[in-house]
């Protein structure tokens, strides 16, 4: 879903609707206790991650630049801090290969 709403930014950032630069706030509530798990059957963590915080979020502030060339990154990046505040720190080229999965399954 990161990724999802990090593409939207881009193309609105490409058609300059998102100038002089963009805030994005990405805020989960009702966290605190809740267990990050995969969605795909068969798939799952090496141990089990729980979000302490009632509200979790993400985010900042970027260039229409950095959303119109390097999206993917963005996503990347604002995934690991999510999973970071789960305690979950997994390797990058872990999320890097899943969202080259998901965007590659979309199309």
């Amino acid at each position: 879903m990161l990724t999802d709403v990090i593409e939207f930014a881009a193309r609105l950032a490409y058609r300059q609707i998102l100038t002089p630069r963009a805030v994005i706030n990405i805020e989960l509530n009702n966290m605190a206790g809740r267990e990050l798990v995969y969605m795909q059957p068969g798939r799952q963590l090496p141990a089990s991650f729980w979000f302490k915080d009632e509200i979790v979020s993400v985010g900042g502030t970027y260039e229409p630049e950095q959303l119109i060339g390097k999206a993917a990154d963005v996503a990347i990046q604002l995934s690991l801090e999510l999973f970071k505040k789960a305690l979950w720190e997994p390797p990058r080229t872990l999320i890097v290969d899943d969202q080259a999965r998901y965007t590659a399954n979309r199309r």
